[in-house]
């Protein structure tokens, strides 16, 4: 991917930050306003947000909203010291830190009980994402360039020469093993054919001498009711003489 690409992608992981910062900050400073600075038992749940502090959901929303425009700013080119500037990230780091600290750990953690206390890792890998996408995808957008000049990837010209001899020599060879195998697998086939045609020559040979044995087997049977009649006779002369 190019730097265009990473900018694009910056674009809208950035507005994602801001707008969850402004929505948080929002609620801290309604929130405060409205039911003063106090701690709540038990807390307010507004969508992902746990608010037992007021000044804390304002301090996190503020640092995530800033953040936010300022990745907006730096994918137009904007605040951006170079391909070495990574202040964003260690501000990125930093805003985790107390995303992690302020908002999950202490806003769930100062309920009494452990009611809420499994939910902090679930918000804990929700706003992971959404911390270290933008600074990611900051530095992808510095370091890559909008158009990949030649060897760029480590691979010189002789090198991608001699791969794509490689692979001519590679397609060749399969060419010459299919011109050899395929005169070899018809042969294979008439053979079999040839094999086939004999067994059903030799099946309807012995089909047909079945059928003559079983043609003969009524003159043999008769026969045999001669000699025995005959036999017959003569013992029955032997007897009456």
């Amino acid at each position: 991917r190019n730097s265009a690409y990473y900018r694009g992608r910056l674009f809208y992981y950035a507005s994602s930050l801001a707008l969850a910062g402004i929505s948080q900050l929002f609620l801290g400073i309604y929130i405060w306003l409205q039911y003063g600075r106090i701690v709540f038992f038990p807390p307010i749940r507004v969508a992902v947000y746990t608010v037992s502090y007021s000044e804390v959901a304002v301090a996190v929303g503020g640092l995530q909203t800033l953040m936010g425009f300022w990745g907006i700013l730096r994918r137009f080119g904007i605040f951006v010291g170079g391909k070495s500037d990574n202040s964003y990230q260690c501000c990125a780091f930093f805003m985790w830190l107390g995303m992690l600290g302020a908002q999950i750990v202490t806003q769930i953690g100062i309920q009494p009980g452990a009611e809420d206390a499994a939910s902090a890792p679930s918000y804990a890998c929700l706003f992971l994402g959404l911390s270290i996408m933008s600074p990611f995808l900051d530095y992808k957008m510095r370091t890559t360039p909008d158009e990949f000049p030649h060897g760029y990837f480590g691979i010189s010209g002789s090198e991608s020469s001699m791969g794509r001899r490689i692979y001519s020599a590679q397609e060749q060879a399969l060419r010459a093993y299919d011109s050899q195998v395929a005169p070899d697998l018809t042969n294979v086939e008439e053979d079999r054919s040839d094999e086939d045609d004999e067994d059903e020559s030799f099946e309807s040979d012995d089909a047909a001498d079945s059928c003559n044995n079983q043609i003969d087997a009524p003159d043999i049977d008769a026969e045999f009711d001669e000699e025995a009649n005959a036999s017959s006779d003569i013992a029955r002369d032997n007897l009456n003489p």
